[in-house]
């Protein structure tokens, strides 16, 4: 079994097309019932402040559970982790870093059921979201896993949150095989190129 739906989204003007068709052809040879939106977006920031937006919005469409991924990934196999997972919401946590290292929670894959918890997170993330992109100069880059981050350390108790185990991703910095998923990081290369 897997997730009822795996949700993404695109913009021709920040991500070659190609980034794009590897996702989906990832996802069909899987077997995985996805949804791509393409979005108008020319500011990479811009692009990932939409993402709690993009995933309450998918998971009051569907009523049902979503993975986001970001379009960048590949699907080496269906997941099959999120079956059993009770958690709101579920998400990655870089083990080897520091807590208070920038990178250390990971938001470019994220397990979201549509309960009254989940979408409550995902709402204050979208607002602080939204407050980090008003205040950054546009040639600073948004990580958007830091506003999830604050959410979260702010409001401990309002959802329940599961990590995805460690061998579900791998990561161009990692020399490890056999994960579901594999980001390659490619979105932000391609628009480093392009600019």
């Amino acid at each position: 079994m897997k997730p009822k739906k795996v949700i993404s989204y695109f913009s021709k003007k920040l991500i070659s097309e190609s980034v794009r068709d590897q996702f989906e052809a990832s996802c069909k040879k899987n077997g995985i019932d996805y949804f791509i939106e393409e979005v108008a977006f020319d500011s990479l920031n811009t692009f990932l402040a939409y993402k709690p937006h993009f995933i309450i919005k998918e998971l009051e469409k569907s009523g049902e559970d979503v993975l986001y991924v970001d379009i960048d990934s590949v699907f080496q196999k269906a997941p099959t982790f999120f079956d059993k997972c009770r958690a709101d919401i579920s998400l990655y946590l870089r083990d080897e870093l520091p807590f208070d290292d920038d990178y250390k929670l990971v938001a470019n894959t994220i397990f979201a059921k549509p309960t009254y918890s989940g979408k409550k997170l995902l709402n204050l993330w979208n607002l602080e979201a939204k407050r980090r992109l008003k205040k950054l100069k546009e040639e600073t880059p948004l990580l958007d896993q830091l506003s999830l981050k604050k959410v979260i350390l702010h409001y401990p108790t309002i959802v329940e949150l599961r990590r995805i185990p460690r061998p579900f991703l791998s990561f161009p910095y990692e020399k490890r095989t056999g994960a579901v998923i594999e980001h390659t990081n490619s979105m932000r290369e391609h628009v480093l190129q392009t600019a």
